[in-house]
């Protein structure tokens, strides 16, 4: 029996309700192991409409404790945690290992800039909300208007449904080929 594949979630206050909520609940319905990780570890998390989070969300840690290569997964969700996770730079640490090491990294809407400032997105292809397609396009990133793109490691969507559905499918094939 194998382990089941673990995925990190980031986050940070103001973060995206449906985004934050939906990431974390939806990769553990499908047997995923998820940390919730953010800036601080600590166990306070409020949404950008003021949903305390932390009332269905654990807090697992800091980003700067995690270990990259403890990870499968990293997802980060969009909202306006985004624009303030990003320019953090155990961030853009954490993503740039996970990169080297092939692993996952999914980013729906505004969480597009977490990997466009870790530098991992530049020649490659991805979907994001038209109000930062310009950021994408001029960082080097072919921005593809559909639902969900799964370019090598990196998946990308702007619809929930076709997002989840192509990171469950992608995460269930990395996990068959780990057994």
């Amino acid at each position: 029996m194998t382990r089941p594949l673990r995925v990190a979630v980031l986050l940070e206050h103001l973060a995206n309700e449906l985004g934050a909520l939906y990431s974390t609940y939806r990769l553990r319905e499908e047997g995923f192991q998820v940390d919730a990780l953010t800036p601080d570890g600590g166990p306070k998390l409020s949404g950008h409409s003021g949903m305390a989070l932390d009332r269905f969300i654990t807090v697992h840690g800091r980003i700067a404790d995690a270990d990259p290569k403890a990870y499968d997964a990293v997802m980060c969700p969009g909202g306006f945690s985004a624009d303030r996770l990003r320019a953090l730079p155990e961030v853009q640490n954490l993503l740039r290992a996970v990169h080297r090491e092939q692993k996952i990294i999914a980013h729906f809407g505004h969480g597009a800039w977490i990997p466009l400032s870790a530098g991992v997105l530049k020649g490659r292809k991805a979907t994001c909300p038209a109000q930062i397609a310009m950021d994408l396009t001029n960082a080097g990133v072919t921005v593809v208007d559909v639902p969900a793109v799964v370019d090598g490691n990196l998946i990308s969507g702007s619809d929930y449904g076709a997002f989840f559905r192509e990171l469950v499918r992608v995460l269930n094939e990395r996990a068959k080929r780990l057994v």
